[in-house]
């Protein structure tokens, strides 16, 4: 009993600690759209636990920042509007989660931006990791901290006009480019609500079509050219799962990639739900949605059973 009053106490200890650094955050990116509550509920039962309302556990708070950047130019002729050619404004996004001991754990921390190229993103990544790993101790907030690192770095990772220029004739590029996959992303479960949000952000983002199966187990799927399927699982690798793996990569070289896709557009699939949390999809209604699609060869890949029998005795 006292060692989980213990864990209670701690818990709380570091629940205020995050809450009022979400506060304070709040209060100063407060212009429309810089910064976001990203569930709600989760900061309000946060807070009435803090207030001894309810007994309950809250889940773990998240939030995004929206945040402009000056990216620095080369010298050159002055634009015909007559205006600073030297810098030009982007929006970074920086997706955080915080696990429920933080601070005595680093946060979650993402950065991306439209204007970043890929090989930028995952650079600015990397870097901001090695950053917080290296300088950011434990146990103290560091939220203000990482976002000013953010503001101060963040313009050297943005490809000048030069280089944009160089990368779209790159021989690598356009073969990928060129080239269609579709792949299959198997989880032990989806249940996150700002995870299930970001995959279907990042699939719209990259230009991927698909579908996410929430629940347990959790199966993506995405269509697209493979250098940007291969982005797309690259970055939800560095995401916090129980287990994820890709159970299967098809790959169809110089082929018109919209005749190659499936799917339309990229959706979460609301299927039925059963077992004792309600977490589990009904496989009969998921076996009729790839059916519909000519997909239904893939569930024994992703099952490890066939479709009648999965559907007569239940998969988990």
């Amino acid at each position: 009993a006292r060692a989980a009053a213990n864990s209670m106490q701690a818990m709380a200890t570091n629940l205020e600690q995050q809450v009022d650094e979400l506060e304070l955050l709040q209060s100063m990116f407060s212009a429309p759209g810089e910064f976001q509550i990203e569930d709600q509920a989760t900061f309000d039962q946060a807070s009435a636990f803090l207030r001894d309302l309810t007994p309950a556990s809250p889940g773990r708070l998240s939030c995004s920042l929206h945040i402009p950047i000056d990216a620095h130019q080369p010298e050159g002729p002055p634009q015909a509007s007559g205006g600073d050619s030297s810098t030009n404004q982007h929006i970074m996004n920086i997706s955080i989660r915080l696990p429920h001991s933080y601070p005595e754990v680093p946060p979650e921390v993402y950065v991306s931006s439209n204007n970043l190229s890929r090989s930028g993103q995952d650079d600015l990544n990397a870097n901001l990791q090695d950053y917080m790993s290296g300088s950011v101790p434990l146990g103290e907030v560091c939220l203000l901290t990482v976002t000013e690192w953010i503001r101060e770095n963040g313009a050297g990772y943005f490809p000048t006009q030069t280089v944009l220029e160089s990368n779209s004739t790159d021989s690598d590029v356009r073969e990928s480019d060129r080239h269609f996959c579709r792949m299959w992303l198997y989880m032990h479960h989806i249940y996150s609500k700002t995870k299930r949000r970001d995959i279907l952000s990042l699939a719209s983002e990259l230009d991927l079509t698909g579908f996410m199966l929430p629940g347990k187990p959790g199966v993506v799927c995405v269509e697209g050219n493979v250098r940007n399927t291969k982005e797309f699982y690259n970055i939800l690798r560095r995401w916090n799962w129980k287990s994820i793996s890709c159970r299967k990569r098809e790959v169809v070289p110089d082929r018109d990639i919209s005749v190659q896709r499936k799917i339309t557009g990229f959706q979460e699939l609301g299927l039925d739900t059963h077992g004792p949390r309600q977490n589990h999809m009904d496989m009969g209604q998921f076996l009729d949605y790839l059916r519909h699609h000519g997909l239904e060869y893939m569930f024994k890949t992703l099952f490890g059973v066939e479709g009648h029998t999965a559907v007569s005795h239940g998969v988990e």
